[in-house]
């Protein structure tokens, strides 16, 4: 990740990668109700437990922490309404920079 990138998609792919191959974790690039798509989600059936979020630099188009937290918030607003009093912990990573 010492690397300069030019684009946030690149960026984000290279720290998929390097999550699955030094941690064993698949991220995967999900598509909210929205229409956004994430950086990389672990997902297991519907329910999204840590969200990842790429910024080539801070400042460069949104605030990441909380871009990640409105993608989550998003995804689980369905699971809120079936499962009332029940909590919905997630992990939010997000890096930037070179």
């Amino acid at each position: 990740m010492s690397l300069f990138y030019n684009m946030e998609r690149e960026r984000a792919q290279v720290f998929r990668e390097l999550l699955t191959d030094y941690c064993g974790l698949t991220f995967i690039a999900c598509e909210t109700k929205d229409g956004y798509t994430t950086d990389g989600s672990l997902v297991t059936g519907n329910y999204y437990y840590a969200n990842v979020e790429a910024k080539v630099e801070l400042g460069s188009g949104g605030e990441p922490l909380f871009q990640t937290s409105i993608y989550y918030l998003n995804m689980v607003r369905d699971h809120a309404t079936k499962y009332p009093g029940f909590v919905f912990p997630c992990l939010h990573i997000y890096y930037a920079g070179e």
